[in-house]
């Protein structure tokens, strides 16, 4: 199967390693020092694509779906692979209004995948009646042994400000902070390290783009603020000194 991705960075690279057995990948990125004609006889390579993927920052979706969409036709399915669901779908939407569109998350990364995608968890997100090809990507993942869970695009962001949003929060937080790398320390606190490291892994667009395109992330910070300042409060109102 011929399949186009746009965005080749860490992860589309890893998504291309991964799915490459299943297609046969025509590729771009804005990183490709094109000019104007050699853009528009790679992008005619993606005619005939049976799925597109867009690998893409989300603050760079609307531009990059824009600049190919001339080149698409009403076959492929369109597909985007951020960590934020409305905002993407929406744009999608818009700009491939006779195409199928599917939102998909790929809850894994550069930093977890370390040999193969078994229990790793995908999000997809049907906006559209399924279609055979629908159909074929579940197939392709199931084959990868990863676990499908369904849900609309709502509540795909509400739970990825909780779950998502949340981790790189904290551990883009403790980065700056003085935090030992000794041997001496809990299971915890080296869990901890854990997240820091793995959130500090992504890039900043990364992780300023899933906040500001997930309308939920907001009240999230905040919560989580006041509650840091509702202990931080607490524990200076109690006398430690008998």
């Amino acid at each position: 199967m011929k399949a186009g991705i746009v965005g080749y960075g860490r992860f589309g690279k890893l998504f291309v390693d991964i799915f490459s057995k299943y297609f046969h990948f025509e590729i771009y990125d804005k990183t490709f020092k094109l000019n104007e004609n050699e853009k528009a006889t790679l992008f005619k390579n993606f005619t005939g694509c049976e799925f597109i993927f867009f690998a893409v920052p989300i603050s760079q979706l609307e531009q990059s779906a824009s600049e190919i969409a001339p080149y698409i036709d009403h076959h492929p399915l369109i597909a985007d692979l951020c960590s934020v669901k409305e905002y993407p779908i929406n744009i999608l939407t818009k700009i491939f209004p006779n195409n199928e569109i599917l939102g998909i998350h790929p809850l894994f990364g550069p930093e977890s995948v370390k040999v193969d995608l078994n229990n790793h968890q995908i999000v997809l997100v049907k906006e559209n009646i399924p279609s055979p090809k629908t159909q074929k990507l579940e197939h392709i993942f199931r084959e990868e042994s990863l676990k499908i869970i369904e849900m609309s695009a709502e509540e795909h962001d509400r739970q990825m400000a909780w779950t998502l949003c949340l981790t790189q929060f904290i551990g883009r937080g403790l980065k700056l902070l003085p935090l030992s790398k000794k041997q001496i320390g809990t299971k915890g606190y080296f869990d901890l390290l854990d997240i820091v490291n793995r959130a500090n892994a992504d890039t900043e667009e990364l992780f300023i783009d899933m906040n500001n395109y997930n309308r939920f992330s907001e009240e999230m910070r905040k919560q989580v603020i006041r509650e840091f300042t509702k202990l931080n409060q607490m524990l200076e109102k109690e006398d430690f000194s008998e």
